[in-house]
């Protein structure tokens, strides 16, 4: 016990110097800012009233959070999980929620301390601290397989739209305006993002292969190097796009037609494992002599290979359905 209390003497006094730490990063950032506010303009509004008292909360304490130099790194982290539809402005949001929670916890393992007259302990302090700071990370990941996951038919939506758009001459530009104000879900949010990297200066084809890098997605990965083929040896934007497309469309032909086959094939199965069952009850409902066999001494050993029987059974017929033949 002496050599936990003396890793614990010793973790408390860590925390202690960060805490010191932040505190003095705290404090010299804000005179960075009372220095730099008078040179500059504060184009930041506050649009808290709109949202919960809560979601206000979190936010507030967010933009304190964005003062501390040693947050911006982990805040810079969650600026993936924003986007139009998100309650929260920033990443640094989400690392607020996450040390609010992390307190929240402790103050309610400390009240119910309280009320049952239980020894607070520094270890349960930080190990609920802990859970409340990674809690919202199992939500983020929610977020990031939401928006990794995009819909092959709004795929082709979009490039369907970017062929009409470039069957017109329109400009690069146009053509991701046109996606946007077309389609929706997810696929809108990712050509947003397309837009606002050009805006901020990066070309379409650095732009497009980002949705690649998010998504995993290969035909972003195909866009993006039909566009550089475009800039370099001006190969026709329209003939890329069409071949794109038809792939797309044979593609969602082959994948309808494998899902029906794979449903009449989960169907067969069903149907063929169920039917044994049915012969079996039959048999035992109606006829006397299997029960009696089945609840004398070596019924437990007849029932036994019985179910291994019918395993293999099983397992033979979910091996034939997906065309994996003995």
């Amino acid at each position: 016990m002496e050599k936990y209390k003396v890793l614990l003497q010793l973790c408390v006094i860590l925390s202690i110097l960060f805490l010191i730490y932040l505190f003095y990063k705290f404090i010299l950032s804000l005179i960075k800012k009372n220095r730099l506010s008078y040179y500059s303009i504060n184009l930041e509004k506050e649009e808290y009233a709109e949202d919960s008292f809560i979601i206000s909360i979190i936010c507030r304490f967010g933009k304190f959070l964005k003062s501390l130099v040693v947050f911006n790194g982990l805040g810079r982290i969650y600026d993936r999980y924003i986007d139009s539809d998100s309650r929260f402005k920033n990443g640094m949001d989400y690392v607020s929620l996450k040390i609010l929670l992390g307190f929240l916890l402790v103050i309610l393992y400390l009240l119910i301390s309280f009320l049952y007259k239980n020894s607070i302990m520094t270890l349960i302090i930080v190990v609920t601290f802990i859970l409340g700071f990674v809690l919202p990370d199992f939500y983020c990941f929610y977020l990031k397989t939401k928006f990794n996951k995009l819909n092959d038919k709004d795929i082709l939506k979009a490039i369907i739209i970017m062929n009409n758009s470039y069957k017109v001459n329109r400009s690069n530009k146009q053509v991701i305006e046109d996606v946007i104000s077309r389609c929706d879900g997810q696929i809108q949010n990712e050509f947003k993002k397309v837009l606002n990297d050009i805006n901020l200066g990066m070309t379409l084809e650095e732009a497009i292969k980002r949705i690649y890098i998010r998504t995993g997605n290969k035909t972003f990965l195909d866009i993006s190097i039909m566009i550089s083929l475009n800039s370099k040896i001006g190969a026709d934007k329209v003939d890329i796009i069409n071949d794109i497309e038809k792939r797309l469309v044979d593609e969602e032909k082959f994948y309808n037609e494998l899902y029906v086959a794979k449903s009449i094939n989960k169907i067969a199965v069903i149907v063929f494992g169920i039917l044994p069952l049915l012969f079996i009850t039959y048999l035992i409902s109606f006829n006397k002599d299997y029960i009696n066999l089945l609840v004398q001494g070596r019924g437990v050993l007849i029932i036994l290979i019985l179910a291994i029987i019918y395993l293999l059974y099983i397992l033979i017929i979910c091996r034939i359905a997906r065309g994996r033949y003995i």
